[in-house]
């Protein structure tokens, strides 16, 4: 004799107007001012474009810095390469 398979949870499980119903009121009203989920991550987003903007910034900071100590010390190099004296004139044809 076959029988029919039954799903054992199917008596468990509630509709969901009726678990809708069985809720206080108190609850309805928690769960309709809990926030959405982009409310939730915006301040975590908020840090991470802010902590961004600082890593940008301090990079920035970095390089003009770094520029700076090149740029100073090429200028010295070419003083002193100024003061050395022209070997290539001593090799140069004079006309």
């Amino acid at each position: 004799m076959l029988m029919a398979y039954e799903d054992p949870l199917q008596s468990l499980q509630v509709s969901p107007l009726r678990s809708v119903l069985l809720l206080p009121q108190a609850n309805l009203v928690e769960l309709t001012a809990l926030p959405t989920t982009p409310d939730i991550f915006a301040g975590q987003q908020l840090a991470h474009e802010f902590r961004w903007e600082i890593d940008q910034r301090q990079a920035s900071e970095d390089y003009c810095r770094w520029y700076e100590a090149v740029s100073l010390q090429n200028q010295q190099e070419v003083a002193a390469m100024a003061k050395d004296i022209d070997i290539r004139s001593w090799f140069r044809w004079r006309r």
